[in-house]
């Protein structure tokens, strides 16, 4: 959120302040896929409407935007973080899945693959999965990736997909689709599983699909899709790679949820993260489960955790986050925390579950407020027991954004994503952000992103990946990897990039039409900026450049703090004498700062300083 404090004080340095607060209403989770009827229909042979191409550009940042395949509507990105792009570094190789586009049936999953990185594309190259007739019409893909061992081939490289299929057997949903592609194009078989109430064997809308070692895992809330209540179970559909094919199986986890004062705890959202290994993994829950510790009606994660492979999980443990939460952002008032509705995870190189999530202060039974300096972006660490540190990382200005016309419409938050190196040592935090000078809702985001040095506890700044792109604040149902790539950096640094997509709607803006799927190329986070906050509890402090510099009076930047802090701004010459200064109580998130530098001719500095931090930024006034 940004911020712009009109501020006077002696000697002409005036800082502004004008707060745009959308936060101060709860939110509740928005509709879910299962909910979304105007999506479930299978069309065919109808003409795509519109449909346009960009020219790939790069801009300030050297991030060129890819154009790939289109898909029928903007339904099958929405409903939360859906793992739609994948990649592996050691055969550099990246790809995403997505409903098809039209002519032919919209019922059918397409991929788009690349073998170099991202620098270049084959669209259509594969298709998972081929809807023949109205029951074996899919939606909602997902992706996962094996990488055999010592691979280095993209085209051996292994594309799993898996998608619920509308074949009725549980209300209009039931079926489960999975595949398995080279990306080279060999089949390696297909497999469709069907719900059966009398094996109380219920598949609905997967909530997690994930890759490791030779272990596929697809993870479902099992029952019926059109209950009122969650039935305590979860489903697990398994599959192990053999080199030419892959062999499925289910099986049940039992994870009861809690009930409060309004009835059963429900799923906000759900993931899974396994370590290279495939043996230590975890799965994270948005619920509730233990009303004797926590007693409000909030949104908590819950974990289980696994150390051989799946084959046994380790009780739910429910981590209480609200006295860390109030320390992470400095609350002296303190506030009764819940997640939002949206959660990703990673596994370290050390086994410990790291958690990004959007956090904020209960608004309600099941709902959350998100009040600037109350709420944001937090990396939760655990190992499965105890929640072991948290960190504000981000604090976005809004957290849902609305797209398309009339009554269909679709809307998105803030869509975290959690990725890692493929050693599991260097991990990044990503998220969709508006700048709220531009919109106060999130309509109009970018992908936000800070990295984690796990050996040194140390993060970057927050960086924004998108800006002067041809992706500036349209980043819309965004996807990143849970893999980044690796390159050589300058002077022997390394480049960190992430692999990521978007959906660009049609230019009718209606949801319903068909829409475009782009990649992110060169959204790069170097080794070099691992030098911020040395402790998980410290402030993240970023300021902006200074602008216009030369000035001729007037000087702008942004300050960002991701906790309630104190800050100082002051402004020296050439001999670090102090011409002005001025002292900002509990500053938090996004503050546009005015300056008005009527100097002498010549070189000065603007200083911002807290909790033992110094920006110092050089301004030439003319």
């Amino acid at each position: 959120m940004k911020k712009t404090l009109l501020l006077g004080c002696a000697v002409g340095l005036g800082l502004a302040a004008s707060a745009q607060s959308n936060g101060q209403g709860a939110l509740s989770r928005p509709s879910s896929a299962a909910s979304a009827a105007n999506d479930q229909s299978m069309v065919t042979n109808v003409p795509a409407r519109g449909l346009k191409t960009i020219t790939p550009v790069a801009k300030t940042n050297a991030v060129t935007i890819k154009n790939l395949g289109t898909s029928r509507n903007a339904f099958g990105n929405a409903f939360g973080v859906r793992q739609m792009v994948v990649a592996s570094n050691a055969s550099n190789s990246v790809a995403i899945v997505r409903r098809h586009t039209l002519p032919g049936s919209s019922g059918t999953i397409k991929s788009d693959v690349s073998i170099d990185g991202g620098n270049t594309w084959v669209v259509n190259k594969m298709e998972p999965w081929t809807a023949a007739t109205a029951t074996t019409a899919a939606r909602y893909p997902r992706a996962a990736m094996i990488n055999p061992p010592g691979n280095t081939n993209g085209a051996n490289t292994v594309l799993i997909s898996s998608q619920p299929v509308l074949d009725g057997t549980n209300g209009s949903w039931g079926g489960l689709g999975v595949s398995a592609y080279t990306f080279g194009g060999t089949s390696l078989g297909n497999r469709a599983f069907a719900s059966s109430a009398a094996r109380d064997t219920m598949h609905g809308i997967p909530s997690s699909v994930v890759a490791a070692g030779s272990k596929i895992f697809i993870l479902d809330q099992n029952g019926d899709i059109n209950a009122t209540d969650y039935s305590d179970t979860l489903l697990l559909t398994t599959g192990t790679f053999a080199g030419t094919s892959v062999s499925w199986s289910r099986s049940f986890i039992n994870f009861a949820t809690g009930t409060g004062s309004s009835g059963k705890a429900g799923i906000a959202d759900m993931t899974m993260a396994f370590d290279n290994s495939g043996q230590i993994g975890y799965i994270v829950a948005l619920t509730h489960t233990n009303f004797t510790t926590d007693t409000s009606e909030s949104y908590l994660p819950v974990v289980m955790k696994t150390t051989n492979g799946g084959s046994t999980w380790s009780a739910p443990v429910q981590l209480s986050i609200s006295s860390a939460v109030n320390t992470a952002l400095g609350l002296t008032t303190p506030i009764i925390a819940s997640t939002a509705f949206e959660v990703s995870a990673t596994v370290d190189n050390a086994g410990n579950c790291h958690i990004v999530t959007h956090v904020g202060e209960l608004g309600g039974s099941f709902s959350v407020r998100t009040a600037p300096g109350q709420s944001g972006t937090f990396h939760f660490k655990t190992d499965g027991a105890t929640l072991l540190a948290t960190k504000a990382v981000g604090a976005p200005g809004s957290l849902r954004g609305t797209f398309g016309i009339g009554t269909s419409t679709l809307s998105q938050d803030t869509r975290p994503c959690a990725s890692r190196n493929e050693a599991g040592n260097k991990l990044f935090f990503s998220w969709y952000e508006t700048d709220t000078t531009n919109s106060a809702a999130n309509d109009q985001a970018d992908l936000m992103t800070v990295g984690y040095d796990v050996a040194a506890n140390r993060y970057t700044q927050v960086f924004n990946l998108t800006k002067n792109t041809l992706a500036e604040g349209a980043m819309v149902f965004g996807s990143v990897a849970p893999i980044v790539f690796e390159r050589p950096g300058t002077g022997g640094s390394t480049d960190y990039e992430l692999a990521a997509s978007y959906v660009e709607l049609n230019t009718t803006g209606d949801v319903n039409d068909s829409c475009y799927h782009r990649y992110i190329k060169g959204a790069v986070v170097n080794s070099a900026s691992f030098v911020g906050a040395s402790d998980l509890n410290a402030s993240n402090l970023n300021v902006s450049k200074v602008y216009p510099n030369p000035s001729n009076g007037v000087a702008n930047f942004e300050i960002s703090l991701d906790r309630a802090s104190d800050v100082k701004v002051s402004v020296t010459n050439m001999v670090g004498q102090v011409l002005n200064s001025k002292n900002f109580n509990k500053m938090t998130g996004r503050n546009i700062i005015n300056l008005d530098v009527n100097f002498p001719s010549g070189i000065y500095f603007i200083n911002v300083e807290t909790a033992g931090k110094k920006v110092s930024q050089k301004l030439i006034v003319e």
